[in-house]
């Protein structure tokens, strides 16, 4: 799986679960935050604990559009989102850890 398609499938493991509408594009904002940092066509399987330092660290997530600091829950919930994902992934036999 690449990240996209990881990303993809995750969203609509969310929807089957019947989660809000609201909670389903906020991951999503957050997953597109992932692929912009990570590669979207990277492999889920390459991903290492170096490269989501890189993500939870990176301008994306910590910081918005304008240049000011986002809230520390909006960048939580980003943290969250991509090891919740990871998960996931795991959890379809996707990746072994």
């Amino acid at each position: 799986w690449t990240l996209t398609q990881t990303a993809l499938a995750y969203l609509e493991s969310l929807k089957t679960a019947r989660k809000s509408e609201s909670t389903i594009n906020a991951y999503a904002a957050d997953l597109d935050l992932a692929t912009e940092v990570l590669g979207g066509e990277t492999p889920i399987a390459a991903i290492t604990p170096a490269d989501v330092e890189r993500f939870n660290a990176s301008q994306q997530v910590t910081t918005t559009k304008s240049g000011r600091t986002k809230a520390q829950p909006t960048i939580d919930r980003s943290r969250r989102v991509l090891r919740l994902a990871l998960v996931f992934a795991e959890s379809q036999g996707a990746i072994e850890t």
